[in-house]
This record gives C-alpha cells, sequence and structure tokens, in this order.
C-alpha cells in the first residue's frame, strides 16, 4: 500500500497497523512493540507507548499476528489488519469546530513530523500563527510568506525571541496581494489548509494532503513570490 501515513488515522489501532504494513512493504515482516512504538515517534512525532501498542493489539488478535523472540513478543500484520487500516484513515482530515482542541492536537502533530526546512503560506498572521509554529521541530528552518500582519510589534518581539532561542525563522512579506491559499510544504510533502493558522479550529475547514506534483507546482510558486517578497525583521 502506497500513501499510508499514520497521522492521517483516526485512532492508535490504525497507526500502529500502518507501521506494521509500512514495514511490511518495506520487508520487514515482524516488530516488537517497542520498534513500533519507535518509529511512531522518529519518524512522525506521534508518541504512543509500547505498553499501549501492546494492549491495543492484544485487544484485536484478528489484525495481527504475534510471535515471540528473545522474550519479547513480536506482531506482523494479517490480511484482515489491512483491509482494517482502508476504512481507518483518510485523505483529508475535516476541523471541527466543536472539538477544537483534537484539531490542533492534529495539526501540531503534522506540523511536528515536519522535516527539511519548512515554507509556510499564509495571508494572514497574527501572534496567534507563532504559537501554533512551536509545534515544529527547533532543529528546522521556517520560511513564512505573507500579506497581513497584525498586531506587528508584538510579532516582532516573538519572531526575535524565536531567532534568540535558536530557530531560524524568516518572516517575508509578499510584494503583491496575490496570496490567497494557505498551505506548508517541508522536504517531502505539502498540506493545504482551509483557513488562516491564526483561526484554526474557530471554524470547519480541511486538512489536505497533496501529492508530489502539486507539492513541485507550489513550491516553485513559493519561492518565486518568497525571492521578491520584502523583509519583516
Amino acid at each position: 500500500m502506497s500513501g499510508l501515513d499514520p497521522l492521517l488515522a483516526q485512532d492508535n489501532l490504525t497507526r500502529v497497523l500502518i507501521v506494521l504494513q509500512i514495514e511490511k512493504d518495506n520487508g520487514n515482516l515482524w516488530l516488537s512493540a517497542v520498534d513500533i512504538s519507535t518509529i511512531l515517534r522518529t519518524r512522525f512525532g506521534i508518541r504512543l507507548h509500547w505498553k499501549s501498542i501492546n494492549a491495543v493489539l492484544y485487544a484485536n488478535p484478528q489484525l495481527s499476528d504475534r510471535r515471540k523472540r528473545s522474550h519479547r513478543w513480536q506482531f506482523s500484520i494479517l490480511k484482515k489488519g489491512s483491509d482494517h487500516i482502508t476504512g481507518g484513515t483518510s485523505s483529508i482530515v475535516l476541523v471541527d469546530p466543536t472539538n477544537a482542541l483534537q484539531s490542533v492536537i492534529t495539526l501540531h502533530a503534522f506540523m511536528q513530523s515536519f522535516t527539511g526546512q519548512i515554507s509556510i503560506c499564509d495571508p494572514y498572521v497574527d501572534p496567534v500563527t507563532f504559537e501554533h509554529l512551536d509545534a515544529c521541530g527547533s532543529h528546522n528552518s521556517i520560511r513564512l510568506l505573507t500579506r497581513n500582519i497584525n498586531k506587528d510589534n508584538l510579532v516582532r518581539r516573538m519572531v526575535s525571541a524565536s531567532r534568540t532561542q535558536g530557530r531560524a525563522l524568516d518572516v517575508r512579506i509578499a510584494s503583491t496581494a496575490v496570496l490567497h491559499d494557505r498551505y506548508m510544504i517541508d522536504s517531502s510533502r505539502i498540506i493545504i489548509l482551509g483557513t488562516s493558522l491564526n483561526g484554526f479550529g474557530k471554524k470547519q475547514c480541511l486538512l489536505i494532503p497533496a501529492g508530489p506534483d502539486i507539492r513541485r507546482i507550489m513550491l516553485s510558486e513559493f519561492d518565486r513570490e518568497w525571492n521578491i517578497a520584502g523583509p519583516f525583521v
């Protein structure tokens, strides 16, 4: 199966099964709960204790096979587990404002999993935007392209504070009013946002992971606008 992403899963069982499926597709048939926990944390920024992983797999024995090696249980996904994944993931995440906390947790899980340089296009920025940016790894450099900044004095202080703490953060103001779409691009993915970060969770919107073709086109557009944009700080 291609395009599997635990960040799009609706529950821990599906997240665990996705890791088992990805590893099986790569030729690794058996994983321990510790292995799965490590993969979720290091590759996807998802923290799930190995005991919780054991618990969900023990509770659903029809979805994975198990064996004991070196005094540790190992698991391998079964066909029913692969079938479960299809019903447990979605290529699009609906943000429900009645459950704003979970929506923010989902957004931050995406941002924590970003790798390399992060390029963010968001026409409307205020201090709340930078609170969300804290979810990105401190090792990631961030380029934020915007058009409108509210409470710009406070935003300047927040940008300066981030840089003082070692964050590579650059903010530029687009030279024209062409910006409309909101999206985030890292070294391999693009996530399209249905709203600006400063309003995330307040109204219903979508998080839409797009394919490599769209990522390539939008990154080219971002770079073009970035190169003619003016510095903010």
